[in-house]
């Protein structure tokens, strides 16, 4: 009487391990359940198979998705890279061109500070004359304020490179050691070049030149468009304008004053002083009016 059969390493439990078994029966029962044991142990070796594979693909994969990680880190900055090169490149050879044709902010600038040249202008947004500084250099380089030379009378065309071979600025200097008076005409304003080399762009709108008399002597710097002009007298400076459609002529500053106080004199080099149309009257103090020529009416 057999009451149980071990296979496989495991009891058969239930009702068939604890049942009798006869001799005829015992051979058809028992190679059952070895092939049951053997299938356990099958799965079981399975299971241990694939959880050893789940553990190696789970020790695999950080380093699978790190590397993955680095490549598109790599790439992403390989085209920063690349795209930070390209606008580079093409910056320089806009500020290239600007600087050969005469174009663009920092060729366009007349007047360049003392803290820097034409180079302080590339932050600029606008392409308008910088009018709006407080410093510049002096020279006859053309990055500030152009020193005129010592004669008297002097043409300069600004639609031309005819300041010392290249475009004029719009702020014109004397010396400090004026030795005459000096006629300055500034002719073609109305075409005046941008640029501080040789390009050829013509302004358009509306710009404004700044002409000074740095003279500490007595002579005076006139300045002209062959129709209009404007005396300014040792240590002091003229601000005119001219545009596209100003026909060539500088626009000076006006001679009609609404009143006008004088404080220690007032001399008349030319012409008459006529206060004929005038409805009020004219008083003088003490000292009365001396007439050298002429007539007062």
């Amino acid at each position: 009487r057999i009451t149980r059969v071990r296979v496989g390493g495991g009891l058969l439990g239930g009702a068939m391990a604890s049942a009798p078994w006869s001799g005829d029966a015992l051979p058809k029962v028992l190679p059952t359940s070895i092939d049951a044991g053997a299938a356990m142990a099958s799965d079981s070796e399975r299971t241990s198979e694939s959880a050893a594979a789940r553990s190696s693909r789970l020790q695999a994969t950080p380093s699978v998705i790190l590397a993955v990680v680095l490549a598109v880190v790599l790439a992403v900055s390989h085209v920063a890279l690349a795209v930070s090169h390209v606008r580079v490149q093409r910056d320089l050879e806009r500020l290239q061109l600007a600087l050969s044709q005469g174009s663009g902010p920092a060729a366009r600038s007349d007047f360049a500070p003392l803290y820097g040249g034409p180079s302080q202008d590339l932050p600029v947004q606008s392409d308008d004359p910088e009018a709006r500084r407080l410093m510049y250099t002096v020279g006859r380089d053309n990055t500030g304020c152009f020193v005129i030379d010592d004669v008297a009378s002097l043409s300069i065309s600004v639609s031309g490179a005819n300041c010392n071979s290249k475009n004029c600025p719009s702020c014109i200097v004397t010396s400090t050691n004026m030795g005459t008076h000096t006629t300055l005409t500034i002719s073609d304003c109305s075409s005046h070049r941008w640029g501080i080399g040789t390009g050829t762009s013509v302004r358009a709108g509306l710009w404004q030149y700044t002409f000074i008399n740095q003279g500490t002597g007595i002579y005076e710097l006139t300045v002209t468009d062959g129709t209009n002009s404007f005396k300014v007298t040792p240590q002091s400076h003229l601000t005119a304008f001219c545009g596209t459609d100003s026909g060539n002529k500088l626009i000076l500053p006006t001679t009609t004053l609404p009143t006008l106080t004088v404080a220690s004199g007032l001399t008349l080099e030319g012409g008459a002083l006529n206060a004929g149309s005038a409805t009020g009257a004219v008083t003088f103090g003490t000292g009365g009016v001396t007439i050298k020529g002429g007539a007062l009416n």
